[in-house]
């Protein structure tokens, strides 16, 4: 029962990949079907400010509220490419989701059935 329970109150849940490659000056998130062109002084931050779109996007696109939208970044990595000994352009990868939880508003109802059910 908890299990359903947990299904029914959980709020959308999605994540988006994206990986930014400044030498080719394009980015891309696989998943999404998603490729844009970028300048070469693209940073890390340009890159989770682009992730971050394209997942609330797709999180809204899934249903979710968009007024309570908890985003967050679990992994953004920069590192610097090298072609015969010199800084070609950056690779750049930004991993981000929705936080799982429960819908908003949920959570005083969740409380009061695990408490009436698990005593």
């Amino acid at each position: 029962m908890a299990n359903a329970i947990g299904a029914g109150l959980a709020r959308t849940t999605c994540e988006v990949t994206l990986f930014a490659d400044t030498e080719q000056e394009i980015a891309t998130a696989p998943e999404e079907g998603f490729n844009k062109t970028i300048p070469s002084s693209y940073s890390k931050a340009d890159a989770t400010t682009m992730a971050l779109d394209l997942l609330r996007r797709k999180a809204i696109a899934r249903g979710a509220n968009p007024d309570y939208l908890e985003l967050e970044v679990v992994d953004a990595m920069e590192f610097n490419m090298v072609r015969g000994f010199f800084t070609a352009g950056k690779n750049i990868r930004v991993m981000a989701q929705v936080k799982p939880g429960l819908i908003h508003g949920y959570d005083p109802i969740a409380e009061k059935i695990m408490d009436d059910h698990f005593v």
